[in-house]
């Protein structure tokens, strides 16, 4: 298991990331930690809760996903302290791991995590990376990042790159000379057939006909 120093670091990469549910797993492990064989004092025990807690809320705030004027610091660090078990130790960090699923639900914009997916994609578009490479890229899940992107944009990682992909071929289409095959290539698409079909059911044309009709 990985000591409580691992899994604040590895906290911290998560809630950049913004990957909640990586978070709540890590936090049960922390909990986990000091349910084992081994023995620890209570100053011992608070003292890394504190620790992991204050670590947790700087990162929280320094991404934006916690506003410092709605957390009572002070309250949280007294009830820590004052806690006679473990269960009333974790009770600070749940209310504000709560806090913090809650600020997410409640946001309109669309989140840091997502912005740095949508400029993945808007740089590597052409070289056809997926939503897993993404995924890696940010220590995260495919498929919570996937259920967030779709939450946060209001369409799927596969719509919303075909679709970024569609609007440069009709750049190239209109301002190149390059033929069929070599835009199909330029943008993403290694079946220049394919490129051409996905073209005419999304925009109602062929790639030819798009060209014509802009000449």
């Amino acid at each position: 298991m990985s000591t409580p120093i691992e899994l604040e670091r590895q906290t911290k990469i998560s809630i950049c990331a913004g990957d909640l549910f990586r978070v709540r797993s890590l936090s049960k492990q922390f909990y986990q930690y000091f349910s084992g064989t081994k023995i620890y004092t209570p100053g011992e025990i608070k003292d890394s809760y504190v620790r992991f807690l204050w670590s947790f809320l700087s990162v929280t705030k320094e991404v934006g996903l916690i506003d410092s004027q709605s957390l009572e610091q002070r309250e949280i660090l007294d009830r820590i302290m004052s806690a006679r078990t473990l269960r009333e130790l974790r009770g600070p960090f749940e209310d504000t791991l709560s806090a913090l699923y809650l600020s997410d639900r409640e946001s309109g914009e669309v989140s840091l995590t997502i912005k740095k997916v949508q400029s993945m994609i808007h740089e590597f578009y052409s070289s056809g990376i997926t939503l897993g490479e993404i995924a890696n890229r940010l220590n995260m899940s495919q498929e919570y990042l996937g259920t967030q992107f779709h939450k946060e944009v209001g369409e799927s990682f596969s719509v919303y790159i075909r679709n970024y992909r569609l609007a440069k071929a009709k750049e190239l289409l209109i301002g190149t000379r390059f033929k069929q095959y070599e835009i199909a290539d330029k943008v993403g698409y290694t079946d220049a057939k394919y490129f051409a079909r996905v073209f005419k059911e999304c925009v109602g044309m062929s790639p030819a006909e798009y060209r014509k009709s802009h000449k």
